[in-house]
């Protein structure tokens, strides 16, 4: 059968993969580079996943991330953080 808007498989039963995550280098320079700056001028260059997540718990003007972002974004940034 052809795929439909009420069945979304692809002919032979296998559902269509789901669509790319962000990037972090995309998820960075939406949710951190107006405060933190951009790619290499950056001031949190080197942080990690855990000091990210620790910081929006903790840091007043970041608590407003902690529903946006989950654990597998905030590693994209990390692993984008440590890249540049």
């Amino acid at each position: 059968p052809l795929a439909t808007p009420d069945n979304p498989s692809t002919p032979g039963g296998t559902p269509p993969p789901p669509p790319a995550a962000p990037s972090g280098t995309v998820l960075y320079n939406t949710y951190c580079s107006s405060c933190h700056g951009v790619g290499a001028a950056s001031t949190k260059r080197g942080r990690t996943a855990a000091q990210i997540t620790n910081a929006i718990g903790s840091v007043p003007t970041m608590m407003g991330l902690g529903g946006q972002l989950n654990a597998t974004q905030i590693q994209a940034i990390a692993t984008y953080l440590g890249s540049i």
